[in-house]
């Protein structure tokens, strides 16, 4: 399976699982999934990692601490 298809794929299941940062997305063919997923930058992107790691440890309790600041060089 090529990798669009690949993300073709992985952007239907996130619809059936309800992922709220893809409402209002409709990429029209696999290339357009995989730009939104993807590409480097997007806040959509971000959005949709966000919510799936919030989703995958949704205790408080078990989510990791907001890293520190990296000092300036």
């Amino acid at each position: 399976m090529a990798i669009a298809a690949e993300a073709a794929a992985l952007y239907q299941r996130l619809q059936e699982l309800g992922c709220p940062a893809l409402e209002g997305a409709a990429p029209e063919d696999p290339d357009g999934a995989l730009r939104l997923l993807c590409a480097p930058g997007g806040a959509r992107r971000a959005a949709v990692l966000e919510w799936a790691c919030m989703r995958y440890c949704s205790a408080p309790s078990q989510r990791a601490p907001r890293p520190a600041p990296l000092p300036p060089r």
